[in-house]
């Protein structure tokens, strides 16, 4: 990839860099008010504005002129959305295993000798044995 695809594909994920777009995203894709995905992430109508136009200016959705529907997805948005949902349990369970992960290092190591005492040099080493403890799927590894 150059630098160009490199951009379209950041500025992509910033598109989805936040819950609300990905809460309007999932309206638009289940035919819901987005006033819902507002109520459930706690943005007011102001911030839903802002929120659609950003998901309009990165392609993600578009704002039809010849249906009865107020927004559809792109087909980017669309497979963005296939992509979350497909993988969100996977994703989230990764998420929560590395946080218990660490926990749990921290935990081993403030009972005995180990991990360094440096505190930038402890985040690092956690951080680095959570990683290799945990797979993929965040189920943790052998050894």
């Amino acid at each position: 990839m150059d630098a160009d695809d490199l951009e379209r594909l950041a500025d992509m994920f910033k598109g989805v860099g936040h819950p609300a777009r990905i809460a309007i995203l999932q309206a638009v894709e289940d035919g819901d008010p987005l006033t819902e995905a507002a109520d459930r992430v706690g943005m007011s109508r102001g911030a839903l504005q802002d929120h659609q136009r950003i998901l309009i200016r990165e392609g993600l959705m578009f704002r039809p002129t010849d249906v009865d529907s107020d927004f559809e997805l792109t087909p980017l948005g669309e497979y963005v959305i296939q992509l979350l949902e497909q993988d969100a349990d996977r994703l989230l369970n990764i998420m929560e295993r590395a946080e218990e992960l660490e926990t749990a290092i921290r935990e081993e190591h403030s009972e005995g000798p180990g991990l360094p005492v440096d505190e930038s040099e402890l985040e690092r080493a956690v951080k680095t044995e959570k990683w290799r403890r945990i797979d993929e799927t965040g189920s943790e590894t052998e050894g």
